[in-house]
C-alpha cells in the first residue's frame, strides 16, 4: 500500500513521519538538495528546471499537500496537486512557482478531475504559509487534515468556482500549449 493510500489509514502519523515515508517511496529531494537542476520526465520527454531557493522552500509543504490531500506524484498525480494548490489559495510572490503550478495543465485530457481537484482546493487552506518547523511537523496527519478542510466531502462547485477554474485554465494552456503552436507551424511547413 503506497504512503499516499495509507495517509487515511493511519491518521496518528506525524507529519515528519508521512514526509520522511513519502520522500523514501518516490525517490523525492528535499529542501537539502543542492542540485542545481530538478529533473523531471514528461512521459518519456526529460524536463530540467532550476532548483531555485524559493523551490526548496517551498518543497516541504508541497510534499506534505501530496500526502494530506491524496494526490500521487506521477504526472496526472501531480497536476490534481497544482490544481487543488492554486485553487486553495497558492498566494506567492513568485511567478516562477505559479508557472510549475499552471503547468500542471499540461495534461488538458483530464479536465475533469483538474476541475474537481481546484475546486475542492477552493474549500480548502493550504500550507504555504505555515512555519513547518519542528512543533508543526510533530501533529498528526488526521489533526491536519481536519484543519485544512480536507475531512470535508468534496463541495459542489460554486459558480465563482468555475470561472477562477476557467481563468487558470486559460493561463494554463496559453502558458504550455501556447509556445508550442508556432513550432507546431514552422515544422509543418519545413516537413510539408
Amino acid at each position: 500500500m503506497s504512503i499516499l493510500h495509507a495517509v487515511t489509514a493511519h491518521g496518528s502519523d506525524t507529519l515528519r513521519d508521512v514526509l520522511a515515508a513519502l520522500r523514501a517511496e518516490e525517490g523525492l529531494g528535499d529542501e537539502t538538495d543542492d542540485s542545481k537542476w530538478v529533473w523531471i520526465k514528461l512521459g518519456p520527454i526529460p524536463f530540467a528546471y532550476p532548483n531555485t531557493r524559493g523551490r526548496k522552500s517551498a518543497l516541504a509543504a508541497h510534499d506534505l499537500h501530496h500526502a494530506l490531500a491524496g494526490y500521487g506524484t506521477g504526472l496526472v498525480g501531480e497536476a490534481e496537486l497544482a490544481a487543488w494548490e492554486l485553487g486553495s489559495g497558492l498566494s506567492e510572490k513568485s511567478h516562477v512557482r505559479y508557472a510549475i503550478r499552471v503547468f500542471g495543465f499540461l495534461v488538458p485530457w483530464h479536465w475533469s478531475r483538474l476541475r474537481h481537484a481546484f475546486v475542492r482546493g477552493a474549500h480548502c487552506r493550504n500550507l504555504t504559509h505555515a512555519k513547518l518547523d519542528e512543533a508543526m511537523l510533530a501533529r498528526s496527519v488526521a489533526e491536519m487534515r481536519a484543519e485544512l478542510g480536507l475531512t470535508e466531502p468534496p463541495p459542489e462547485a460554486r459558480p465563482e468556482d468555475l470561472r477562477s477554474f476557467r481563468r487558470w485554465a486559460a493561463k494554463g494552456i496559453a502558458l504550455v500549449w501556447g509556445p508550442l503552436l508556432p513550432l507546431g507551424l514552422v515544422l509543418w511547413w519545413w516537413l510539408g
